[in-house]
């Protein structure tokens, strides 16, 4: 089975620090011409700022000026929540202001997958893990988060089938897609838990013959085999299922979410559920979409293989060009947006909807 390999904090560090000196000297520079530089100004409730760059205040208002870009004004008075990848500075009276106001700043690695660290003011907002187990141990509510996540994945699915059947390509589209549709019908009248988790499996049943017939033939498969992968393509999958999981993961805990409490998925030990709940949009749409093309335009071959145990794992440099891929296909511009920003706005909806568990008088309904 394929895992990426956790960095301790030390080398998410040294990946940081890693941007070089002259990142820094770009940034004060950036600082300094910033200031008379025309600025937009945020008004959402997070931010995300790609370094290198600097957070200083001008005026009232934090201004973040990055090295390459347009300087962006931070409106305190809507900003909950700062995330920092890489090499982002933040002055000391910026973060005076930030700590007064509770908003929270979060440390990240460069690509996003792996928090570093986290400022954690005392709140002026409720504490959005209590509010995601209140809203987990209510029967209702986990019914109807899980049945959404379980609509994603179709949604993704059938979006997927589309574009390939556009492409002239997967002959069985259309009976996909009709089979699809008649699961989000039963779906909808799900009256457990269990019943959304059968509604998916039927869905995964008829997905991955559809999958295979899109691959080389040397490539096919016509069902999903995990613990532990015993083919090729299944090692792909599940690779890149993991490097999914783990994004998921880092940004559910960067939005002061409990990654391990989820919806679809039950609390097991060792296992992220929320995040496994958040990543399944995204398998069809992003991974699996991913192992077709590298496989069909020859971007991996066979031989970029060896042999460990039953299972199978990449060479490095092929898993070299299998994580810049999955990284670039992440954050891709799709359907006006990228995948990574639709992942972000289905966290932050769902922290929306776990505040509205809170009544008027700051007690839990």
């Amino acid at each position: 089975m394929f895992f990426r390999r956790k960095k301790d904090a030390a080398a998410d560090q040294e990946a940081v620090d890693g941007q070089s000196v002259n990142g820094r000297a770009k940034a004060k520079a950036a600082e300094a011409s910033g200031r008379s530089a025309a600025a937009a100004v945020s008004t959402a409730e997070t931010a995300h700022l790609v370094g290198p760059g600097c957070v200083r205040l001008q005026g009232r208002l934090p201004v973040w000026t990055p090295v390459d870009g347009t300087p962006l004004k931070l409106h305190p008075r809507h900003l909950r929540r700062l995330l920092c990848y890489g090499n982002v500075d933040l002055t000391t009276a910026t973060l005076r202001l930030f700590w007064k106001r509770g908003i929270q700043v979060v440390f990240l690695s460069p690509h996003g997958d792996r928090m570093l660290g986290k400022l954690q003011p005392g709140g002026r907002f409720p504490n959005l893990q209590r509010l995601q187990h209140l809203t987990a141990n209510d029967a209702a509510a986990r019914l109807r988060f899980a049945r959404e996540v379980v609509d994603a994945k179709l949604v993704g699915c059938l979006d997927e089938a589309r574009y390939f059947q556009q492409q002239g390509r997967g002959d069985s589209a259309g009976v996909l897609m009709r089979q699809l549709r008649a699961v989000q019908d039963r779906l909808a009248k799900a009256v457990s838990v269990d019943a959304v988790r059968g509604h998916e499996g039927a869905a995964a049943a008829r997905w991955f013959p559809f999958l295979g017939s899109l691959l080389p033939p040397e490539w096919r498969i016509d069902r999903r085999v995990a613990h532990p992968p015993t083919d090729r393509t299944n090692a792909l999958l599940s690779l890149g299922y993991s490097l999914a999981y783990h994004r998921c993961e880092t940004l559910l805990a960067a939005a002061d979410l409990d990654p391990r409490v989820g919806f679809l998925h039950d609390i097991h030990p060792g296992r992220s559920s929320l995040a496994c709940d958040l990543m399944e949009p995204l398998r069809a749409t992003l991974v699996d979409r991913l192992v077709i093309r590298m496989v069909s335009r020859r971007e991996l071959s066979q031989d970029d293989f060896t042999p460990h145990g039953p299972s199978w794992r990449l060479t490095p440099g092929a898993l070299k060009r299998y994580l810049a891929a999955f990284e670039e296909a992440f954050e891709a511009p799709r359907r006006g947006g990228t995948l990574k920003a639709e992942t972000i706005e289905r966290i932050e909806a769902w922290s929306r909807r776990f505040r509205e568990t809170e009544s008027a008088d700051g007690e839990a309904k």
